[in-house]
């Protein structure tokens, strides 16, 4: 994205690949998360996974953080894709 110009992957995504905002937001959180288990990129290639299904689990891990001051770790992460799907 920056050798194109653009500030962030999410304006690329929505200046340049014409996503919707909802959209670009998903695909960046759930980037988010390939970055520390990058596993969960396979799985979302192969439909265990869908990007709104990481992506919520990205904002909900951001949530914890930004409002309880509570970090969730890669495992802990993990663990929650694990409880609520067939990871």
């Amino acid at each position: 994205y920056a050798e194109r110009g653009h500030s962030s992957l999410f304006v690329f995504c929505v200046k340049e690949l014409k996503y919707p905002e909802s959209s670009a937001f998903r695909l960046v959180s759930a980037l988010k998360i390939t970055t520390e288990l990058p596993e969960v990129e396979s799985k979302i290639e192969e439909g265990t996974l869908s990007i709104s299904t990481v992506a919520q689990v990205q904002s909900y891990c951001q949530a914890q953080k930004r409002e309880n001051h509570l970090e969730i770790n890669s495992v802990e992460k993990k663990k929650i894709l694990q409880k609520n799907l067939d990871y």
